[in-house]
């Protein structure tokens, strides 16, 4: 380990000569040689990086970049570490030397991928772009909590086989937080090359965990170095980093930062979490004069009522370097639970709007929030309106409101505007209980992916939904990978389509989705998936269509339509129905009356059905060509079933359909 890390500083060193001693070369030159010294060191695992892909990080580049190269580096230490509970075995996070990464925030570090034989990896790798002097990247904590917080939450789950090298960790101060944190089992893990100063513990290993290797560890201003078993030692030098530089490079962040905890105090800056401001409503007058890259950040475990909220707009935000309303750890709080923000009347939360017409504002991210309103069916958690684009929306739980998150049009447009709302994702949220739309939304190039949306719409029958999508000749729209439940229940039972679109779209993929009602809690109406025409006051029409890879269990009468739709895919699908009281049509196209678009260059293959009760698995009626209908399995009783109809008349064909008596 000694000779790899020694031969990482010579490769380093030479690639420092090399610099200056060809003052006479010119710059693509320079960037051949460092950028040759990379790949070598790419090519030596021992060196830099992993056995397998690297991922990297400088404080020059861009969370939206796809970290794969040198050249499209991500830019913060919580995306890097976001990545590293993904890695597979022998991958690597890598921060550039020379980069100072500020971390206001704790992210638990557990990856099964990971192993002692092919361990995942944190540590450096040279940044020729920007690179002033070589040294080890700086991740400097600006909180009080775990900065490498390697566990699982809950009982405890082996992990194993983690290696962090080549860094300078700087924290708070003496007084409080921690550099390294072990719990849970985790075994067979390699600190390597690590600076650790001005935290209050060092190294803290809680319970089994085996094979917890120290090698060329130092501290400085650490009050407790190591807690707990170690093979190893931490020897004590001075202080590894001019202090002022430190300083300096905190200070110019925080000044765009605040910190809000319900114990601090609105006389307070904000500016650091050991002032921080109480109120919400201090926390949000900041917003409007974030520069660029600015965050509001509010203490877990806090709590924060309010009884009204301003409109959010910032024209510094941009989608390269947002603005984001988050969460940090808190020195006075021993909690990681995320911060929960209530609405004492009902009163929109987040209401990203400018006032009068419409100008062009967004690059907004808003996570790792509860959002709860204390009356019921009132206003929203989340309003979007007057052209917002690159919103992110990522773990938040929206419980309680008329409407968890909604994306409205616009006014008059002034120069600039356009009447969509562009490059949303909304994601890792929780949007339940909320009386009529759990999602309300029109938008172009948005994702909506892995968030449960439970018990909206219970306000109105058949109007309500958990998703409800209303295009204005919108495109590339992405609903995948989450779970629908208990839509527009009223009086006990399901009563409204779950995931509803209704307008004009194109390239809609609809894929890996979860939606499902209880046995004997669904009327006919309570359809799974169904894209359709619903306005009788305009044109209505889908193009590029891809249902695919759903389960739609125990619903109404129909699980999946589609109608006014042109060049559709529905494939994979699993639909489930127990369901005797009714008759069902599994899939359906058209599902409803059509606009002048009329459906056409239909695909239906390979998709799944067990029904128990009377059913017609695939009904397909077009004005315009003839339907591909192929390897689709139909589990039901004969003699309450028809495997498929086209254009109205029972069509067997067992290449197309095949009925199979349920067991």
């Amino acid at each position: 380990i000694l000779k790899e890390n020694g031969m990482k500083n010579f490769i380093v060193a030479f690639a420092v000569s090399v610099v200056l001693l060809s003052c006479t070369t010119d710059q693509s030159k320079k960037l051949d040689v460092v950028g040759q010294i990379n790949q070598n060191m790419i090519k030596n695992p021992s060196a830099a990086g992993g056995a397998g892909t690297n991922y990297y990080v400088c404080d020059d580049g861009d969370d939206a970049n796809d970290g794969l190269t040198e050249e499209t580096p991500w830019k913060s230490f919580d995306r890097g570490m976001r990545q590293f509970n993904r890695l597979d075995a022998g991958d690597a996070v890598l921060f550039c030397r020379g980069g100072v990464f500020n971390v206001t925030s704790t992210l638990r570090l557990f990856n099964r991928n990971c192993a002692a034989s092919f361990p995942c990896i944190i540590s450096d790798y040279y940044n020729y772009n920007t690179q002033v002097e070589d040294r080890r990247p700086h991740i400097i904590s600006m909180h009080t909590g775990k900065l490498f917080d390697f566990e699982d939450g809950g009982s405890a789950d082996h992990d194993e086989g983690y290696k962090v090298e080549n860094l300078m960790l700087f924290g708070p101060g003496q007084d409080s937080g921690t550099a390294f944190f072990f719990y849970n089992d985790v075994d067979d893990v390699e600190i390597n090359n690590i600076h650790i100063e001005s935290f209050r513990r060092g190294l803290q290993n809680i319970g089994e965990n085996e094979r917890l290797a120290l090698v060329d560890v130092s501290a400085a201003n650490v009050a407790d170095k190591v807690r707990g078993t170690f093979e190893g030692s931490v020897f004590t030098i001075e202080s590894e980093v001019n202090k002022r530089e430190a300083e300096v490079v905190i200070g110019s962040v925080e000044h765009n930062q605040y910190f809000v905890c319900d114990d601090g105090e609105d006389s307070n800056l904000g500016e650091t979490p050991f002032e921080p401001l109480r109120s919400f409503t201090m926390a949000m007058s900041k917003f409007k004069s974030l520069k660029k890259g600015g965050s509001i950040s509010f203490c877990r475990g806090g709590e924060f009522s309010f009884v009204s909220a301003d409109r959010l707009y910032n024209p510094n935000c941009t989608a390269s370097e947002p603005c984001s309303i988050d969460s940090y750890v808190s020195a006075t709080k021993v909690s990681q639970e995320i911060p929960i923000i209530i609405s004492t009347n009902g009163g929109t939360v987040f209401r990203f709007e400018d006032g009068g017409n419409a100008d062009p504002d967004g690059g907004y991210i808003v996570r790792d929030l509860i959002l709860k309103s204390k009356v019921a069916a009132k206003n929203y958690g989340v309003y979007v309106f007057n052209d917002v684009d690159d919103l992110t929306i990522d773990n938040l739980v929206i419980d309680g409101f008329y409407v968890g998150i909604t994306l409205q049009g616009t006014n008059t447009l002034n120069e600039g505007a356009d009447k969509h709302n562009e490059r949303i994702v909304i994601k890792n949220s929780k949007i339940i209980n909320n009386s009529g739309q759990g999602l309300l939304a029109g938008c172009s190039d948005c994702l909506i992916e892995n968030n449960l949306f439970e018990n909206n719409g219970y306000g109105k029958k058949v109007f309500n939904h958990n998703i409800y999508l209303s295009f204005s000749n919108d495109s590339n729209i992405t609903v995948a990978n989450n779970t629908l439940r208990k839509s527009a229940v009223v009086d006990g039972e399901c009563s409204g389509v779950s995931m509803v679109m209704h307008g004009m779209a194109s390239n809609i993929k609809v894929i890996n989705n979860k939606v499902e009602e209880e046995v004997g809690r669904v009327g006919a109406g309570c359809w799974g998936i169904s894209i359709d025409t619903g306005y009788s006051t305009r044109e209505e029409s889908f193009t590029d269509v891809i249902i695919a890879g759903n389960e739609v269990i125990n619903v109404g009468n129909m699980a999946v339509g589609c109608s006014s739709c042109v060049n559709v895919l529905i494939e994979n699908n699993r639909i489930f129905n127990s369901n005797t009281v009714f008759g069902v049509t599994n899939i359906r196209v058209p599902s409803r009356a059509e606009d002048t678009v009329k459906s056409e260059n239909i695909i239906i293959r390979n998709n799944e059905m067990v029904n128990y009760g009377g059913v017609i698995g695939i009904d397909v009626a077009l004005d315009i060509g003839i339907p591909v209908i192929e390897r689709n399995q139909l589990y039901a009783d004969p003699n309450s079933a028809i495997c498929q109809k086209v254009n109205g008349e029972e069509y067997q064909d067992v290449g197309a359909c095949v009925n199979m008596t349920i067991r």
